[in-house]
C-alpha cells in the first residue's frame, strides 16, 4: 500500500451516506499516516496509537458493483495557508 504523511491535519472526518441519508461518521483526531491503494474501497489511517479502517471517498459500491451510497471526506489543516498537502 502507498503511504502519505497527513500529520499536518488536525483531524479528518469520513461521512458515509446511503441512498436514504447519513449512515455513519468516522472522526480521526491528529491523523499521522494514510495508507491507500488505487482500486481499494478502504483507507487505513494511523493516528500514532491505532489504525482506523475507513471507506475511501467517492461512490460506495456493493459487491456486484452497484452504487449503494457515497463517502465524503473532510479535514482540518493545521496550517490554514496550506490546506492540501498532497
Amino acid at each position: 500500500m502507498k503511504e502519505c504523511d497527513i500529520s499536518k491535519e488536525l483531524y479528518r472526518h469520513y461521512t458515509i451516506h446511503s441512498l436514504n441519508g447519513i449512515v455513519h461518521g468516522i472522526h480521526i483526531d491528529n491523523p499521522q499516516i494514510l495508507f491507500y491503494e488505487h482500486g481499494h474501497q478502504f483507507h487505513r489511517v494511523w493516528d500514532g496509537s491505532i489504525v482506523t479502517l475507513a471507506p475511501a471517498p467517492g461512490p460506495l459500491l456493493s459487491e456486484s458493483g452497484r452504487i449503494i451510497g457515497w463517502v465524503g471526506l473532510s479535514w482540518c489543516p493545521k496550517d490554514k495557508n496550506k490546506p492540501v498537502n498532497f
